[in-house]
C-alpha cells in the first residue's frame, strides 16, 4: 500500500510539474524504447526500457500505468529490466515512469495491455481419446500474445500454430486415464494475455462395441459401450433405420436397410457412427438373370472379405451364407445346403473360412464355412436368459453378444468346456446390431 501511496504521489507531482532534480549527482533518466510494448492483463512478463542514466544510487522505481513493477534490474547506464504489473484494464494504453536519485522520466502512451484471449469454437468438436486428432479453434487475441497453450482433460496439445489473431491450430494430445468417452469437456486455453476456458465443448471417443437400436421411427440411436467398465452412452441418432452393422478392417461400419414388407428393398450402406449420416452403397441383389433381393441382417467380414445371413428367407430351409461386395452391395449365395438357422440370428468371424452362428443365448455356438454354408453344431451356450441373438462380434480373440430385448443384455462369451456367457454391459433399447467401433475411435 505504501508503494502505491508512493506513487500516486510521484505521479501527481509529474503532473504538476513539482519533482525536480534537487539531488545533483547527475542527469535526468530518459527513456527511448520499451520492449515489448505490448503485453496481457495479468502481467508476469520481462520488459526491457532502453534509454540513458539508469544507474545511480539504488534501484530506480518503474511505474506502468500508476502500478508500481517489481524485479528492476539495472543491466547498463542504458538499460533495465522489470517485470511487468498486472492490469484489470483490457486494451489499456499507459504510460511508463522511471524514478531514480537523479530525477524522472516519463514515456506518454509507452505500453499497451492487450485484451485477454477468448475461445468461441472448437472444430470438430470430438476426437480420439489416445489423441492426434487435428483441432481448430476460433476466438479472439491470439497473436503475438507468447507461448499458447491448450488443454483438454489433462492432455496438453502439441503442433499450436497460431495462424492469426482469430485462429489458432493444434493437435489433441491423449487424455487422462480414466477420462469418460463422449462425455462434454472443457477445453483450458492460455497465453501471455490471459487464459479462458471453453466449457463442455470436447468429447474423445474410445474403443469398445457399437450397438444400433431398433427403432420404429425413421430414425435410431447408435450406442458406444466401453468393454472395460460397462458403461453404454447414446452418441448420435443415423439418418435411416439401420440393422446387422460390420466394421472392415480400414474402419469403415456398414450396415443394412429394409424390411421385409414390400416394395422396400434391402440396400447395403455406410454409417458414420459419430454423425449418423447413411451413405447408401446399392441393393442387395445377386446376379441371377432375374436379381433377387435379400434380405441380410447381419453381417461380419473376414479379412477384407464381407459375409452375411439372408435371414429374410421365409423359412431357414431356404436360409444361406452369402458373400457381399463391400463397394457394390452385390450379393453372392454360398453353397448348394441350407443354414437351418433361425430368422432372428447373428454371425461374427471365426478364422479364415468359418464364422460363429447364434440363435439363442440357451443353444449352441454353431459356426459355418465360408466355402460352402455347412452348418457344424459347436459349444452350448450357458448363463444367458434364452433370448434371440441380434448382435455377435469378435474383438481381438473375445466374442460379444447381444440379445435382441429392451433392455438387451450384453455378454462376453468365454469358450471351454462350454460358451460361458458373462454379461457386461446393459443397452437400454432392443438391439438389432452389433460390431467393434472403427479404428477412428
Amino acid at each position: 500500500m505504501r508503494n502505491h501511496i508512493y506513487i500516486l504521489a510521484l505521479v501527481a507531482a509529474i503532473g504538476c510539474g513539482e519533482v525536480t532534480d534537487n539531488v545533483g549527482k547527475g542527469d535526468d533518466p530518459t527513456i527511448t524504447a520499451i520492449d515489448p510494448a505490448t503485453g496481457g492483463i495479468v502481467g508476469g512478463v520481462t520488459i526491457t526500457v532502453t534509454g540513458t542514466n539508469f544507474q545511480s544510487d539504488g534501484t530506480p522505481l518503474v511505474v506502468v500505468g500508476g502500478v508500481l513493477a517489481s524485479d528492476v534490474m539495472v543491466t547498463s547506464d542504458t538499460q533495465l529490466t522489470f517485470t511487468l504489473p498486472e492490469n484489470d484494464r483490457e486494451g489499456a494504453v499507459v504510460d511508463v515512469t522511471i524514478s531514480t536519485t537523479d530525477g524522472f522520466a516519463t514515456k506518454p502512451g509507452a505500453f499497451t495491455y492487450n485484451v485477454r484471449p477468448s475461445v468461441i469454437s472448437i472444430e470438430p468438436r470430438i476426437g480420439r481419446g489416445v489423441g492426434g486428432t487435428p483441432i481448430t479453434i476460433r476466438g479472439r487475441g491470439f497473436q503475438d500474445a507468447g507461448t499458447t497453450t491448450i488443454t483438454i482433460a489433462g492432455g496438453m496439445a502439441a503442433n499450436v500454430t497460431v495462424v492469426d489473431d482469430t485462429t489458432i491450430t493444434a493437435t489433441t494430445a491423449p487424455v487422462m486415464m480414466g477420462t469418460p468417452a463422449f462425455e462434454p469437456l472443457d477445453v483450458s486455453f492460455q497465453n501471455g494475455d490471459g487464459d479462458t476456458t471453453l466449457q463442455n465443448a470436447f468429447a474423445v471417443t474410445k474403443p469398445g462395441l457399437l450397438a444400433l437400436e431398433g427403432s420404429s421411427n425413421g430414425s435410431q440411436r447408435i450406442f458406444h459401450i466401453d468393454i472395460a467398465s460397462g458403461v453404454v452412452k447414446s452418441i448420435v441418432s443415423s439418418e435411416l433405420k439401420i440393422h446387422g452393422c460390420a466394421t472392415s478392417p480400414n474402419g469403415q461400419v456398414f450396415a443394412t436397410t429394409g424390411r421385409r414388407q414390400a416394395p422396400q428393398i434391402h440396400r447395403l450402406v455406410r454409417v458414420d457412427p459419430l454423425t449418423g449420416v447413411v451413405s447408401v452403397i446399392g441393393p442387395l441383389n445377386d446376379t441371377a438373370a432375374v436379381p433377387l433381393n435379400h434380405g441380410v441382417s447381419t453381417m461380419t467380414f473376414v479379412g477384407n472379405n464381407l459375409f452375411g445371413i439372408d435371414t429374410e428367407q421365409p423359412t431357414g430351409a431356404n436360409r444361406r451364407l452369402v458373400s457381399i461386395d463391400p463397394a457394390t452391395g452385390t450379393v453372392g449365395v454360398i453353397g448348394a445346403a441350407a443354414m437351418n438357422v433361425q430368422q432372428i440370428s447373428a454371425i461374427a468371424t471365426r478364422d479364415a473360412t468359418n464364422v460363429f452362428v447364434a440363435d439363442r443365448t440357451n443353444e449352441s455356438l454353431d459356426s459355418a464355412n465360408t466355402t460352402n454354408s455347412v452348418l457344424t453344431t459347436g459349444l452350448a451356450m450357458v448363463g444367458g436368459t434364452g433370448q434371440p441373438v441380434k448382435g455377435l462380434v469378435n474383438v481381438g480373440g473375445t466374442l460379444y453378444l447381444s440379445e435382441r430385448q429392451s433392455p438387451a443384455a450384453i455378454y462376453s462369451i468365454a469358450q471351454g468346456a462350454n460358451a460361458a456367457l458373462t454379461r457386461i454391459a446393459t443397452v437400454p433399447a432392443v438391439v438389432v446390431g452389433l460390431c467393434e467401433t472403427p479404428s477412428s475411435f
